[in-house]
């Protein structure tokens, strides 16, 4: 278990709800999540979502005035996958069933100050059981490359004490200023 709050100090503005992001109707329904927020984030999750753009239009109204709905989706490169798949693999996964351009125009419909940043995340793996694990949750896994994209990772462990990953990302920034 990861406990993320390891110092002893009870948070008291922080309620977390457990359950499917498509189901946030009915958790206000039930009282499980009431008010409403200065913040709405999400990284890397809302793309899961049978109907983003419903999600969306229902949180927009659960936002305090000037409140912020961010969200962070991958957005181009990533050189974990390519090194998994192969350079010679041509054929593309998709993962999202949402770009940049579809979000940014449902952004700009529902909030009056839209922005949108791109950047690079980093990530440093010093540990192969973790690389490993890592690979299996990805959305483009595959269990025929994994003993070749395996052993090209214990070499480069090996060789450079870590396995950097680097993931461009998107985020989008929703905001109805008054």
């Amino acid at each position: 278990k990861l406990n993320i709050f390891r110092n002893k100090k009870k948070i008291k503005n922080l309620k977390l709800v457990n359950g499917s992001m498509d189901d946030i109707e009915i958790f206000y329904k039930k009282g499980k999540i009431v008010g409403k927020f200065d913040l709405i984030h999400s990284t890397y999750a809302f793309y899961y979502s049978k109907n983003f753009i419903k999600i969306l239009k229902y949180l927009k109204y659960k936002l305090n005035k000037n409140g912020k709905f961010i969200i962070t989706f991958p957005g181009g490169k990533n050189s974990l996958k390519s090194e998994y798949l192969g350079e010679n693999n041509k054929k593309i996964l998709p993962t999202l069933k949402y770009n940049s351009n579809s979000l940014l125009k449902v952004f700009k419909k529902n909030f009056n100050k839209v922005y949108k940043r791109k950047f690079i995340n980093k990530l440093v793996v010093n540990n192969y059981n973790d690389l490993i694990k890592f690979t299996r949750s990805a959305g483009f896994y595959n269990k025929s490359k994994e003993t070749t994209f395996a052993n090209k990772a214990k070499k480069k462990l090996l060789q450079n004490k870590a396995y950097k990953i680097y993931k461009d990302s998107i985020m989008i920034i929703g905001k109805n200023e008054k």
